[in-house]
């Protein structure tokens, strides 16, 4: 069966652009990428520390074989599931939920466009996917935290995540509650360092959810990296922002590309950037942000108010304006990345 899977190298956390100088920082796993369920829990009873399952139809049968093969793997340290459908509605998720709380030694979860099956519309050849699940915000999420927290605390174990990605589920801020209250669990646990690396990009959290998820930011003193990419935050979630980054002084990694965030949001950042001591890279790409926030951005990091030593920039600012590339970069004293492609 393992002649199905193949091996990729892929980070599990950190930021895949501070290879080089910050590469030390990035935590990458030789995944083993199976592409049925039989190949997954094959892999995983083959003692593989890291496993992944993409694109594949998960059945309530599959659940129960998982959730077998999680409980009798405590070698296994790194899991994704993506782009995977589960059938079987709310009930389904559940039993996922308490599959994945089997899993006492994973360190690095990822969970990316996972989603119930679409069902066809009487008359219709569209396929119109459904609200339950993971994905369109469904509950599924913070039902998913709410049972690990819960499997984990009868267990009298805490789930020892360091790093954790939820992409394209749809998370809104109302589905947001039990990954706050993992964070926040995870802040006042003694028995590991923590969750260091958080990535909700490309789902729904809005302006609203940028605001509570900002709260739990204010008070965490563990998260070094958080990616809110795609989230459609806009230029009044950088507001939330800022005041997070007055108080928190532990987050090196902050990325917000695609968020509307415009040269109004950019200027409530620097206020909390002013107040920060321990960020060193931003992303802003693809924000509407132009050379005159820059400027003052420049003007900071003139006085050493603002400690950032990466500022990510694509379709930030017009290079043509700016004949001298290297001049630029000088007067920011920062290395600038203006990789199109990698936004």
């Amino acid at each position: 069966a393992l002649q199905h899977g193949f091996f990729r190298t892929t980070r599990v956390s950190g930021y895949s652009e501070m290879e080089g100088d910050g590469g030390e920082q990035i935590a990458k796993s030789q995944l083993f990428v199976c592409q049925s369920v039989h190949t997954f829990i094959t892999a995983i009873h083959s003692n593989l520390t890291a496993c992944e399952i993409n694109g594949v139809r998960i059945s309530r049968n599959h659940i129960a074989r998982l959730a077998n093969a999680f409980g009798r793997s405590p070698w296994l340290q790194t899991l994704a599931i993506r782009d995977c459908e589960v059938s079987g509605g709310d009930t389904s998720f559940a039993q996922l939920s308490d599959a994945l709380a089997q899993c006492k030694g994973l360190k690095h979860l990822i969970l990316d466009d996972i989603r119930s099956p679409a069902t066809v519309t009487a008359g219709s050849t569209f396929h119109v996917p459904t609200t339950d699940g993971l994905r369109d915000g469904g509950g599924g999420v913070s039902e998913l935290f709410e049972r690990l927290m819960k499997a984990s605390s009868v267990g009298r174990e805490t789930l020892r995540l360091e790093s954790l990605g939820l992409l394209s589920l749809g998370i809104t801020s109302s589905s947001l509650y039990g990954v706050l209250r993992f964070i926040r669990s995870s802040d006042k646990s003694r028995s590991y360092p923590g969750l260091k690396s958080l990535n909700l990009a490309s789902n729904h959290l809005r302006l609203e959810g940028c605001r509570l998820l900002m709260r739990a930011i204010e008070e965490n003193e563990v998260l070094e990296e958080l990616d809110i990419g795609n989230n459609q935050i806009g230029r009044t979630g950088a507001d939330y922002i800022s005041k997070a980054l007055e108080k928190n002084q532990t987050l090196r990694v902050l990325l917000l590309g695609w968020n509307s965030i415009l040269d109004e949001g950019f200027d409530r950042l620097i206020r909390g950037l002013s107040e920060n001591t321990s960020l060193r890279v931003i992303d802003l790409r693809w924000n509407g942000i132009g050379p005159s926030a820059m400027e003052k951005l420049s003007t900071s990091l003139k006085r050493k108010s603002i400690q950032l030593e990466r500022v990510l920039l694509g379709n930030v600012i017009d290079f043509k304006a700016h004949k001298d590339t290297e001049k630029l970069q000088s007067m920011l004293m920062v290395k600038l990345e203006n990789d199109m492609h990698a936004c």
